[in-house]
């Protein structure tokens, strides 16, 4: 048997970030959403028990630290299921760039496996095994646009964005995540509570304009670190007014109308390593 799925990318429409708690983690809030950019992933059934990854990107690992390949044998150990896969991964979105791409996969081998293994888990039973390998897991798991909190692991959907054009752009370099969240509360943000999250989920659910919520709370702490970011900002704001940083970065987010997308785009795309027009899903 062969199943062959895509695993979407996802974006931050508002990342609000609260103090620390406890367990030394920054809770967030934020209104996460898939996009159309995608891996896919083929998923093959085989007689014996090994579980085989392989892909088409060569700085990318195939082993045990692989998302894909730890969320396949999580399911295994928890179902108690005695059986091998072989899965061959194209990689579409881009390495390191907030988007999601790993949990994105880990997500999909989850759905993809509970069929083929004929594990028949209900989605919310997914979900939570799904937040022990990654906390965007759950989220990618049900997809679409939903009001994430705490460390991923609460996720409620909410009413669908409209379809939305937007130009995803990546540099060549990655950015750490510890690295970012250590440099925020080093500059001793506020936690203003901005809210922005609820709010955007009133604008989407009444279906007036909830651009004016995009928000994320590393984006000031990122730019410090890697200042080139700013002169790729103006770049793109030359021809597209919104443009939000994804996560903790470096990915940029520009949302316009199809013609100012397709602008900047031609702007930009000799310049910057990744360039992508996708959308909204």
């Amino acid at each position: 048997m062969k199943i062959v799925k895509k695993a979407y990318g996802k974006i931050n429409l508002t990342l609000e970030v609260e103090p620390l708690n406890n367990r030394g983690l920054h809770p967030l809030n934020s209104i996460m959403q898939s996009i159309a950019l995608h891996d896919t992933l083929t998923f093959e059934s085989r007689s014996d028990l090994n579980i085989a990854l392989s892909g088409n990107r060569d700085d990318l690992s195939y082993g045990e630290d692989n998302l894909i390949v730890k969320a396949a044998k999580l399911l295994r150990a928890v179902t108690g299921v005695m059986r091998g896969v072989t899965i061959t991964l194209n990689k579409g979105i881009p390495i390191a760039a907030g988007l999601g791409g790993g949990s994105s996969d880990a997500a999909t081998t989850l759905l993809a496996l509970n069929c083929l293994w004929d594990v028949d888990w209900p989605i919310g039973k997914l979900v939570t095994l799904g937040s022990r390998i990654g906390s965007d897991v759950p989220f990618c798991i049900i997809g679409g646009t939903c009001f994430v909190e705490g460390t991923g692991e609460k996720v409620r959907p909410i009413p669908s964005l409209p379809k939305t054009s937007l130009l995803v752009i990546k540099s060549d370099f990655g950015v750490s995540t510890k690295t970012v969240y250590d440099e925020f509360d080093r500059m001793g943000e506020n936690y203003l509570n901005k809210g922005y999250s609820e709010k955007m989920e009133v604008a989407i659910t009444k279906g007036i304009d909830y651009r004016q919520y995009l928000t994320n709370d590393l984006e000031k702490a990122t730019r410090a670190l890697y200042p080139e970011i700013n002169s790729w900002i103006q770049d793109v704001k030359e021809s597209c007014e919104t443009v939000l940083m994804s996560g903790s970065g470096p990915t940029l987010l520009a949302f316009a109308e199809n013609d100012f997308i397709k602008k900047a785009y031609n702007e930009i795309k000799n310049k910057i390593k990744f360039a992508y027009i996708t959308n909204t899903l």
